[in-house]
């Protein structure tokens, strides 16, 4: 998560090839932009965000990375809340 300039998020992704062949990686990619496109306001704004899958995820179903998209954008909003106290 990095600071950015414009008022909207921005998401990038990782699937390396540790994840799998070609489809898989494929496969994986859209499932996590289809989470994040449908999901976007979970995330703050302002931001920039990079999303790395991991071997594991070869093997998710959408609903366990739907689970872990949520866990990470509840984890990203807490952090923001703690940077705006100090």
């Amino acid at each position: 998560m990095a600071d950015h300039r414009g008022p909207n998020r921005r998401f990038g992704f990782t699937v390396s090839k540790k994840v799998g062949c070609a489809v898989v990686r494929n496969r994986v990619r859209r499932k996590l932009k289809e989470i994040v496109r449908l999901n976007r306001q979970a995330f703050p704004e302002k931001r920039c965000y990079v999303i790395i899958a991991h071997p594991d995820a070869a093997d998710a179903d959408y609903q366990t990375l739907y689970q872990d998209m949520m866990l990470a954008a509840e984890q990203a909003k807490r952090l923001m809340a703690n940077k705006r106290m100090k």
